[in-house]
């Protein structure tokens, strides 16, 4: 696989992304900007937000660093693992699964996520950070691409879980779902236009993570609803009633 800075071959490989980052962060700071003062602002917002997460994700035991790295751009987490064993899946499968239900759930810091686990080749320089391979790159892509707020198990994973019976992951806590998807295709004007459609994945199923992640989803639509003006919320409000959708429909 490599030395301790480079990992080069087959690895699990999560990746998230922070639904309305960009709301979320301006938000921030205009109510936290003081005398014009951007530093400190962001400084508050590093600490509010990621700080914290990962803070309660190493407190609760659900991280390993010994297993898995974690990294963030901006508004997309990176999870990986150092090989491609059953011990090494256990491991990220443990850490994304939390990470995803503690952010959506917090108190005052929650966030939107949607998160896909991959599997595959994966270049990993810890020093330079440099990521790259088709690991990372399908589970982006199927992170990016829901309508909603979910992880799950992309295709190229759960292809490699079937080899060692392990597909879904946890079968009291995924379950095979319609997933809406985002598409895009040319109209007869060659306009690139936005699809949904469905695919059919293993997907978490959040709620039955010990949280009340029903009623924080709804505390998010309210917030994004006040924020927004109507047409801005018009174009995200599919977001939060997919997923609820999908609360109501896996409910035992």
């Amino acid at each position: 696989m490599g030395n301790n800075n480079i990992i080069n071959g087959n690895c699990w490989v999560a990746c998230f992304d922070i639904i309305g980052f960009k709301n979320l962060l301006n938000d921030f700071m205009c109510q936290n900007k003081t005398n014009k003062e951007v530093a400190p602002a962001m400084d508050a917002f590093v600490e509010h937000y990621y700080k914290d997460i990962l803070r309660k994700l190493e407190e609760k035991g659900k991280y390993r660093p010994d297993k898995v790295f974690v990294h963030w751009f901006s508004d997309t987490f990176l999870l990986y693992t150092f090989d491609d064993s059953p011990e090494s899946l256990i491991y990220i499968e443990q850490s994304a699964t939390h990470f995803f239900v503690d952010v959506i759930s917090a108190n005052s810091a929650a966030m939107a996520l949607r998160g896909a686990l991959s599997f595959g080749e994966f270049y990993a320089d810890n020093n330079n950070g440099i990521f790259l391979g088709p690991a990372f790159i399908d589970a982006y892509q199927y992170a990016e691409k829901q309508n909603w707020i979910g992880l799950v198990i992309n295709p190229k994973a759960c292809s490699e879980l079937q080899k060692i019976n392990l597909c879904p992951l946890d079968r009291g806590k995924y379950v095979e779902y319609d997933v809406p998807i985002k598409t895009k295709e040319k109209n007869i004007k060659s306009e690139v236009v936005l699809k949904i459609e469905t695919e059919k994945l293993f997907s978490c199923e959040m709620q039955k993570y010990g949280h009340d992640v029903e009623k924080s989803i709804r505390e998010m639509q309210r917030e994004t609803e006040n924020k927004l003006d109507k047409g801005e919320y018009d174009k995200v409000k599919a977001i939060y009633e997919n997923t609820l959708k999908f609360i109501k429909d896996t409910k035992c």
